[in-house]
């Protein structure tokens, strides 16, 4: 039963997908990682060659056109030193006493100095202009700009894959506390049931809602279409509650799943919620007469007359009984003579006060549990849950009438989606 229940479960099927994705995101990811460390490794490489080519040909450069700088080096000494000493270095110099005739201990200290000086500023003179430098930087300049091209493209591609990457172990990360385990315990142990199993039920999303953008994109590494993961999550991953006690599932726009034990308890809320409202309706209409009654009581009428004595042998008296509710200029009541006494006065009501109690605009969830969110988006964090049967009064709704702004009977105000809720009386409407 338990593990029917988890292999049922859109948690599983959504965990399964985004497993999948995730293998198929870290393969990506990994392989353009790989191309762009090959790159920056080849990138070093080149640059090393330059870095030396350059130095070879400044090198030459300086022996051929500035040695002759050097006090005692003349044109004889200046061609026998690059044939016989010279061999691509600054340093083959300081052995130049040793091979050509003409070098004294003096001039060698000074070609050693001019040596140590064109050394020192060798860094600084590469990056400088000198002949032959542009032809070092044609031989390698295109190839390292491709690479770096092709390292900094791949770091691009690598971004999204991360953060894809980042989202699909948060979402993993509660998923995965889920087992056949925590169905199993949830049956045997309700009061030790994970919170996380009725969010596990619907997965990363309820199967009424639309698949979000984000998990469509990180589904479709794996090779799924579309239309074959809307089948997956609106088919084949419906949940129905381990417990009707402890699991019972949050909505915010559609009812629960259509399962014979939720919705007995569901059909059981709502008619014990509409027999509720009823007694609350009559015992209103009752205390409505009752205060209609007290209103218009002949023990406290009031009259408003003025007597006038005339010559009459029985006078009969005619009053007219008024609600007052506002300020009345004096009226005057006409005696007329009658033939015979009347005792009992006739009394004519002109007015009845009512009194009209005008209940405030309210609905009554109708699915077992829904959020209450901190603003008119499915997006927005849940503060709290409304049970099936709670009446909520409307203080405020969107333009479209898909979410509504109410008020608990705890005082919580906080958004609920209309679809998961109906009417308790004609204003609502």
């Amino acid at each position: 039963m338990a593990r029917q229940e988890y292999a049922q479960a859109r948690g599983t099927a959504h965990k399964q997908l985004l497993s999948q994705a995730k293998n198929h995101i870290q393969s990506l990811y990994q392989k353009n990682l790989n191309k762009g460390r090959e790159a920056e490794t080849k990138i070093k490489a080149l640059s090393a060659r330059r870095e030396q080519e350059l130095e070879r040909v400044l090198v030459r450069h300086l022996v051929e056109n500035r040695l002759q700088e050097i006090h005692g080096i003349g044109p004889q000494q200046k061609t026998a030193i690059l044939q016989q000493v010279f061999r691509g270095k600054l340093s083959d110099l300081q052995h130049a006493s040793k091979t050509v005739p003409g070098i004294t201990p003096k001039i060698q200290y000074e070609i050693n100095r001019w040596v140590a000086q064109n050394q020192k500023a060798l860094p600084d003179l590469i990056n400088q202009d000198f002949p032959g430098k542009a032809v070092v930087d044609g031989k390698y300049y295109p190839e390292i700009e491709s690479l770096e091209w092709l390292a900094h493209t791949l770091e691009s591609e690598n971004r999204p894959l991360q953060e894809k990457l980042q989202r699909i172990d948060a979402e993993l990360t509660w998923l995965n506390q889920i087992t056949p385990n925590t169905f199993l315990k949830s049956l045997r142990r309700p009061e030790q049931v994970n919170p996380e199993l009725d969010r596990y039920l619907y997965g990363v999303f309820a199967e009424w809602e639309p698949v979000p953008e984000w998990f469509r994109e990180i589904v479709s590494f794996s090779g799924k279409s579309p239309e074959t993961l809307l089948t997956v999550t609106a088919t084949s991953t419906k949940a129905r509650p381990v417990n009707e006690v402890i699991s019972k599932p949050n909505a915010d726009s559609q009812p629960s799943p259509p399962h014979s034990t939720l919705r007995k308890a569901v059909e059981l809320a709502i008619i014990i919620g509409a027999i509720t409202g009823m007694c609350f309706f009559c015992f209103w209409l009752v205390l409505s007469v009752d205060v209609t009654r007290t209103t218009v009581s002949p023990a406290a009428p009031t009259f408003v007359a003025t007597n006038t004595r005339r010559p009459s042998a029985t006078p009969s008296v005619t009053a007219t009984l008024r609600i007052l509710t506002t300020a009345q200029p004096d009226p005057t009541a006409t005696y007329t003579p009658s033939a015979t006494q009347t005792n009992s006065p006739t009394v004519t009501p002109t007015d009845t006060a009512t009194v009209t109690a005008v209940p405030l605009p309210q609905v009554r969830v109708i699915i077992s549990a829904a959020n209450l969110r901190a603003g008119p988006d499915a997006s927005q964090p849940v503060v709290g849950i409304a049970r099936a049967g709670d009446l909520l009064a409307i203080i405020d709704a969107e333009d479209d009438g898909a979410w509504l702004l109410v008020q608990t009977g705890d005082g919580l105000r906080a958004w609920i989606g209309s679809t998961v809720v109906e009417p308790v009386n004609e204003e609502t409407n």
